[in-house]
């Protein structure tokens, strides 16, 4: 299994919009990045195989985050996959989402962040 990093931010994000050009990639907010699966070891997801997305929330005391995935086949245009990930918890916490989306490239944002020190991650398991 391999794991890939999507995002590690501590403020909410602007949601990638689509442009009609640029490299994989380059219209991301900060703190995201596209993962390329496409030609991995992998390949690009295609039932039967399936990705474990998997949310992160720490800081101090109450914390709290809702994440979102996003996938697409050219890096550029992007397009959201499952619904909003919400994760709150005491110190730290976690959720799962299997992904079952055919593409090339994934990537994911943070749609809001609350708490002292909070800082959410999500990573892509495949």
């Amino acid at each position: 299994m391999t794991t890939y990093v999507l995002v590690q931010a501590n403020a909410s994000q602007a949601a990638p919009g689509t442009v009609q050009g640029g490299a994989a990639g380059s219209n991301l907010p900060t703190g995201s990045q596209a993962v390329s699966v496409a030609g991995g070891a992998g390949g690009v997801l295609s039932a039967p195989q399936n990705g474990a997305l998997q949310w992160l929330i720490t800081g101090s005391g109450t914390v709290a985050a809702t994440l979102q995935a996003v996938a697409s086949n050219d890096g550029v245009n992007w397009d959201t996959v499952a619904a909003a990930a919400s994760v709150s918890g005491t110190g730290a916490a976690s959720a799962m989402q299997v992904v079952t989306v055919p593409a090339a490239y994934f990537s994911g944002y943070v749609v809001s962040i609350s708490g002292t020190g909070a800082s959410a991650k999500g990573t892509l398991n495949i």
